[in-house]
């Protein structure tokens, strides 16, 4: 492939091309650049449509993530 980076986002996200290529410019030739924003501490739904139940997560808290609005990985 090509591409140095593949990006991922929502189809009614703004990106800021400036501010990425500022940011994958701070990376060395051998590093690795993963952006996004990371969820910390979020708690499941235990009832309703979304319930995760406790047989499916035994955890208080999902595991730390990456929220899917847009993801940047570099390809190495």
């Amino acid at each position: 492939m090509d591409a140095k980076y593949i990006m991922k986002c929502d189809d009614d996200t703004f990106v800021r091309v400036d501010a990425m290529i500022k940011e994958a410019k701070k990376v060395r030739g051998d590093g690795s650049l993963y952006i996004g924003n990371i969820n910390y501490y979020h708690k499941p739904l235990r009832n309703g449509k979304w319930a995760v139940t406790y047989e499916v997560l035994s955890l208080t808290n999902f595991p730390s993530m990456m929220l899917g609005i847009m993801l940047t990985f570099a390809l190495q």
